[in-house]
């Protein structure tokens, strides 16, 4: 999972939540559903901006 996540711009962090989530829930998603195919569950629920990867760019410089 977090070789998927990191592979595709997102955080490591992000990947171990996620990871430890479905874990958690017996691989089931909030509504009780079995997760069946992980990565179209990743892509859409936690492939987010806020999960994205810093590229350095967006880093505040103060003057």
């Amino acid at each position: 999972v977090e070789s998927f996540f990191t592979e595709n711009g997102y955080t490591s962090e992000a990947a171990r939540r996620a990871f430890d989530y479905y874990t958690d829930a017996n691989w089931h998603d909030a509504e009780g559903k079995p997760v069946l195919n992980w990565k179209q569950k990743m892509r859409g629920v936690w492939f987010k901006p806020e999960h994205k990867q810093s590229s350095g760019m967006d880093l505040k410089i103060p003057l």
